[in-house]
C-alpha cells in the first residue's frame, strides 16, 4: 500500500485525495510468493465536483488509477479516470459519477447528467439501481443528437444518398443492408452506385449484395459516368451511392470525392464509422469529412463496440446527427433506425455493470 499511494502522489501531486482502494489477488507461477495488486482511485484536487455531491463527495478530471504489488518489486501508473470524496462513503449519484468518469465519459458531460439525476430521482430512489440505470438512460438519450433516417418525402427524381467514410468501416455492407430495408420492408424502388471499382473485391462484394436482393446496381469506373447513371434512373425512389475508402487524412483524396459528388444532386450524404473507433478519431474524421458533405453519423459494428461510452464524447461535442447503427454483417438484418436509444442503453448497461 505505501508504494501505491506514493505513486499517487508522484502522478497527482501531494495535494492528492484518495477515494478508495481495493486489492485484487494476481497470478503467480507455482513456488511464487503471494503478490497482490493494489487498486487506488484518487483526484488532484476538491474543484470539480457537480453540485450534486458537493456534500458529500469530490472529484477531478486530471486524475489517475494507480497500481502497484505489494512486494514493490514492479509498480506501474496509468492515467485513467478517477475521483475522491471528502470523508463520507460514496452515495448512489456519486458511484454513478464514477463509474461514468472509470468508463470515459468526459468530466463535463459526466456532470451534467448527475446534475440530472439529481433533478429526476429523490434520494429514495437513488437507492435503486434500476431507477438509476432507467433516468441514466433517458438523460443520455436527451443529450445525444436527434436521429434522421433517410428522408423518403416525393421529390421530383430520385432521393440520392451517399455513404463516406474510411476503409474497412463497413459502407458496401451498408448500402445493402440499407437497400434491403428500402426494398423489402419500406416497399421502395432502389439503385445502388458503386464508385470503388479499384478495391480489389470490393465490386464482387457489392454484385453478390445486389443480387441477393435483387435491386439494380451500376459500378462507375469514370467520374463522369456518374451524371449519366443518375439520369437512367430518375422514376426511382433511392439511389444509394457506395463510396471508396478514405483517410481523414487523404486531402487529395476528399477533394476529389467532393468534386464527383458535387457534380451530381446528393440529397444526404452519411459518414459510416465504427462503433469501436475513438473519441478523437470521430471528431478528426467528422471535421474531414465534413468537407466532402457529411453531415449525418452512422455507426457500424455496435456488437463489436467494448467501450461505446467514448462515443457518447465525440457526439456530443460535434452534435452532428445520428442516422442509423448496425451491428454484423447479414444482409438485411442487424440494421436499426434506434441509434439514440441504443447508444443510451449501451452505456448505461457499461456504467451498471462496473463494480
Amino acid at each position: 500500500m505505501p508504494e501505491a499511494l506514493a505513486l499517487v502522489k508522484k502522478e497527482l501531486g501531494n495535494d492528492a485525495v484518495i477515494l478508495h482502494t481495493r486489492t485484487h489477488p494476481r497470478r503467480r507461477l507455482p513456488g511464487g510468493s503471494s503478490k497482490h495488486i493494489v487498486e487506488v482511485t484518487a483526484a488532484t484536487s476538491l474543484d470539480a465536483v457537480p453540485d450534486a455531491m458537493r456534500q458529500s463527495v469530490s472529484a477531478s478530471s486530471p486524475s489517475a488509477r494507480t497500481r502497484a504489488t505489494r512486494s514493490g518489486k514492479s509498480a506501474r501508473a496509468n492515467t485513467s479516470a478517477a475521483i475522491a470524496p471528502v470523508g463520507a462513503a460514496p452515495d448512489a449519484l456519486f458511484d454513478v459519477y464514477r463509474r461514468l468518469i472509470e468508463s470515459d465519459v468526459a468530466h463535463e458531460i459526466a456532470s451534467q447528467l448527475i446534475a440530472s439525476l439529481e433533478e429526476d430521482l429523490s434520494s429514495a430512489e437513488r437507492a435503486v439501481e434500476s431507477n438509476l440505470k432507467t433516468a441514466l438512460s433517458k438523460r443520455l438519450m436527451n443529450m445525444l443528437p436527434p436521429v434522421c433516417e433517410i428522408d423518403l418525402a416525393p421529390k421530383s427524381g430520385p432521393v440520392v444518398v451517399a455513404l463516406v467514410g474510411p476503409t474497412g468501416v463497413g459502407k458496401t455492407t451498408t448500402v445493402a443492408k440499407l437497400a434491403a430495408d428500402l426494398s423489402l420492408r419500406k416497399d421502395r424502388s432502389v439503385g445502388c452506385i458503386s464508385l470503388d471499382a479499384r478495391k480489389i473485391g470490393a465490386t464482387a462484394q457489392i454484385e453478390a449484395y445486389a443480387n441477393i436482393i435483387d435491386v439494380p446496381l451500376q459500378v462507375i469506373e469514370n467520374p463522369a459516368e456518374l451524371q449519366a447513371a443518375i439520369a437512367t434512373w430518375f422514376d426511382l425512389d433511392v439511389i444509394l451511392i457506395d463510396t471508396p475508402g478514405l483517410s481523414p487524412q487523404d486531402t487529395a483524396g476528399l477533394i476529389a470525392l467532393t468534386n464527383q459528388l458535387e457534380s451530381i444532386e446528393v440529397d444526404e450524404t452519411h459518414l459510416v464509422l465504427p462503433a469501436t473507433i475513438g473519441g478523437r478519431a470521430m471528431r478528426d474524421a467528422v471535421e474531414r469529412f465534413a468537407t466532402v458533405g457529411a453531415d449525418r453519423l452512422l455507426l457500424t459494428k455496435q456488437d463489436e463496440a467494448i467501450g461505446v461510452a467514448v462515443i457518447l464524447n465525440a457526439v456530443h461535442q460535434t452534435q452532428m446527427k445520428m442516422s442509423y447503427m448496425t451491428t454484423g454483417d447479414d444482409v438485411p438484418d442487424g440494421i436499426s433506425l434506434s441509434a439514440r436509444e441504443s447508444l443510451a442503453e449501451s452505456i448505461s448497461a457499461q456504467v451498471a455493470l462496473m463494480e
